[in-house]
């Protein structure tokens, strides 16, 4: 049987975990009430931020911490523990501010704006006995959301790394932790629109609900891994069964 998760995890509370959190928030509430939620995200509040997401009074906030009291002004109380890591999540800061969420049993929506997180994050689940990671990432237009699930120390789906081997390319000067020295340069905002950041989320929690939340097993090697959309055709979502990449280019 599929494990009864009651451990979730929000890495990255911009444009897209700003707009999952809330709905996943409502979801949890009344559908596993009691269950953990983490917030995690080492950044604050900017200017740049009001146009997509948050209001003026959150500038210089934690966005960790904002996202949090959304959340929990959505549900009832006592429904939801919500709880936040306002620190980005690294190899170099791990063990110092991130082992209280990383057990097994647990769901990661890895709201990132970088591959370099992504893969770690990835590794991450990858060594636990248990574990799914649902990554989401937008251009300006278009989007997707891939899903990694792992039971009982096996991988049940492949990598995202496997059928997307991209985010481990080093080729990319720009794709570096956001914790290190001069990404401030390297991370200014990138062309998104709301409603793609909106869509990404979308995407991201209609492939928890579909592929684990409605069957009792598992996902099978035929599940729904992968869904990618475009505003610019009618929002169109399509969705496909990644076994490798070869099956990308097919």
């Amino acid at each position: 049987m599929m494990p009864h998760y009651t451990n979730f995890v929000i890495v990255g509370a911009g444009g897209i975990g700003a707009h999952l959190g809330p709905i996943l928030a409502k979801y949890l509430a009344y559908s596993r009430p009691g269950s953990r939620l983490w917030i995690i995200d080492g950044d604050t509040v900017e200017d740049k931020n009001l146009a997509r997401v948050y209001s003026s009074d959150a500038i210089g906030d934690d966005k960790a911490d904002v996202l949090a009291d959304i959340c929990e002004q959505t549900v009832p109380a006592g429904s939801l523990d919500v709880r936040t890591i306002s620190e980005y999540i690294t190899p170099r800061t791990f063990d110092r501010n991130h082992r209280s969420w990383y057990i097994d049993g647990t769901v990661v929506f890895a709201c990132v704006d970088n591959h370099k997180t992504r893969v770690y994050l990835e590794q991450l689940v990858s060594n636990l006995q248990t574990g799914l990671i649902i990554s989401g990432g937008n251009d300006e237009f278009s989007g997707q959301a891939q899903m990694y699930c792992r039971k009982d120390g096996e991988d049940i789906t492949p990598r995202i790394s496997h059928f997307a081997p991209e985010i481990l390319s080093e080729q990319d000067p720009n794709n570096i932790f956001p914790d290190e020295e001069d990404c401030s340069a390297e991370y200014e905002d990138r062309p998104q629109l709301i409603l793609t950041n909106f869509a990404a989320a979308s995407c991201m929690l209609n492939l928890f609900y579909s592929e684990v939340e409605l069957t009792d097993e598992s996902p099978s090697k035929d599940a729904t891994n992968e869904s990618i959309f475009d505003l610019r055709q009618g929002g169109r979502v399509r969705t496909f069964n990644r076994v490798s990449y070869a099956s990308t280019t097919n």
